[in-house]
Order: C-alpha cells, then sequence, then structure tokens
C-alpha cells in the first residue's frame, strides 16, 4: 500500500504571483491594461461607425426623393468612414512609433520596468 502512495506522490511547484497583476513585472500588467483599453476603444468605435453606415444608408433609402435628408444620409457615410481612418491610423501610428524607436507602450511589446528602473 505504501508503495502505491509513494507511486501516485506529486510533487507540485511553488506557489508564485499569479494572475493579471505580477510581482515580478509590475509595467507588463500596466501595458496590458493600456493596451486593452485602447482595443477596447478601436472595437467600440468600429462598431459605432458601423452603425453609423447603417443610419447613413437607411436615411437614403427612405429619403423619398428629398435632398436633404439625402445629404443627411451621405454626410453619416463619409464621417464614419473618416473615423474607421482614424481609428486605423491611430493604431497604426503606435505600432510604427514602437518598431521605429524600439520604445515600448504595450501594443506590440511587454513594458519592462526592472529594464527601465535604475539598479538599486
Amino acid at each position: 500500500m505504501k508503495a502505491l502512495a509513494a507511486a501516485n506522490e506529486t510533487t507540485l511547484p511553488p506557489i508564485g504571483p499569479t494572475g493579471f497583476f505580477s510581482a515580478i513585472n509590475p509595467g507588463s500588467a500596466f501595458a496590458k491594461i493600456i493596451a486593452s483599453a485602447f482595443t477596447v476603444i478601436l472595437v467600440v468605435g468600429g462598431i459605432w461607425a458601423f452603425v453609423m453606415l447603417i443610419m447613413g444608408a437607411f436615411s437614403i433609402i427612405s429619403s423619398g426623393g428629398d435632398q436633404q435628408k439625402i445629404e443627411t444620409g451621405r454626410n453619416q457615410i463619409t464621417w464614419a468612414i473618416i473615423g474607421v481612418i482614424i481609428l486605423a491610423a491611430s493604431w497604426g501610428l503606435i505600432i510604427l512609433i514602437e518598431g521605429l524607436t524600439g520604445a515600448c507602450f504595450g501594443f506590440s511589446c511587454d513594458v519592462d520596468l526592472e529594464r527601465l528602473a535604475p539598479q538599486l
């Protein structure tokens, strides 16, 4: 019986920091929060632009020949497309700056505070 118990004995690794926040590299948690917030902004902006496209199209379709409603719908569609372009450009600009400067804002890399902080 003791041989069977010894055969089934397992050793677990030591308990360390778990979850989103880590005492080992707190900068990575901050970077993930900022990157996640920016991703949420992009998704909400994309959904908003899609809704505005649909509303603009509906305005044009339901205009009944009224030039004011057609112009309103055209403007909604135009501004929705401009919004999508701005969202995509802002994302691309951050990735470009990270790539060209080697800086890390947490979008395409992890922030490492231990590397940035002076050794104490």
